[in-house]
């Protein structure tokens, strides 16, 4: 299997579905809602939280990028944990 960011977004929404947040699409900043960054060029994925309705975010699960993969076994863990 090819783990690509569609995978990543899947397993990020099934989390933010699961703790309960929001999910920032787009441009219409929500504070306390989450928001998806990808990019390969620079390591993969990272969920930021927007912290001000002027954008500004923050990385509330952990400050490194994650290749795809990783990031779904991070999902995974988490969702289990909270299901405990």
């Amino acid at each position: 299997m090819r783990y690509t960011g569609k995978y990543a977004e899947g397993w990020f929404r099934r989390l933010a579905q699961v703790l309960g947040k929001d999910i920032t699409e787009g441009s219409h900043f929500k504070v306390g809602s989450w928001v998806l960054d990808y990019n390969p060029t620079y390591g993969g994925a990272i969920i930021e939280e927007i912290i001000n309705e002027q954008g500004g975010v923050t990385r509330p699960l952990t400050e490194s990028r994650l290749k795809p993969y990783e990031f779904g076994v991070m999902c995974q863990a988490i969702i289990n944990s909270h299901r405990a």
